[in-house]
């Protein structure tokens, strides 16, 4: 298996298991990216969806990986308004010269929408960059842990 990095960014603790679990199966090691703007009650709910919709960037607290030691990096997600979460545009962005060339996989969480939208949001927006992601999945929040659990290991199994 390749030197995986599982990176994830959470609003409310469900991308953050689902990061550990990757982590676990694969032997990887698994960093958050901090989200350095406030998004709790209404308004920072109504700013998420807003500044997610707008392709936004926002500050984040890096957590300074070294990814010149990995060959592949595994990004974990919430769903924001369809879109891509600002922490994870932040992210990339900051980071485009050390992920060039390096295979990258999704792991896509939300409330019930489809993923392919999302897939395509990430692929038009960081694909010059990324290139084709390596893998895809979508887990809503609704499903049981077993259901997620299932998800994960076929999401696993894709990396290599």
């Amino acid at each position: 298996m390749p030197r995986i990095c599982v990176v994830y960014v959470t609003r409310d603790g469900h991308s953050r298991s689902l990061a550990q679990e990757i982590s676990s199966k694969t032997g990887s090691e698994v960093y958050e990216i901090v989200d350095g703007t406030n998004r709790k009650g209404f308004i920072g709910y109504m700013n998420t969806g807003r500044q997610s919709m707008r392709g936004v960037a926002t500050p984040i607290v890096d957590p300074e990986i070294g990814l010149y030691r990995f060959d592949h990096i595994v990004i974990v997600q919430p769903t924001w308004a369809g879109s891509v979460p600002p922490p994870v545009r932040t992210w990339i962005s900051s980071h485009g010269n050390e992920l060039s060339g390096k295979k990258c996989s999704l792991l896509v969480t939300n409330k019930g929408s489809a993923g392919e939208p999302i897939r395509k949001k990430f692929e038009d927006e960081f694909g010059p960059l990324l290139g084709k992601l390596t893998a895809f999945a979508v887990i809503r929040e609704s499903l049981s842990p077993e259901e997620k659990s299932k998800i994960v290991a076929e999401f696993v199994a894709t990396l290599g």
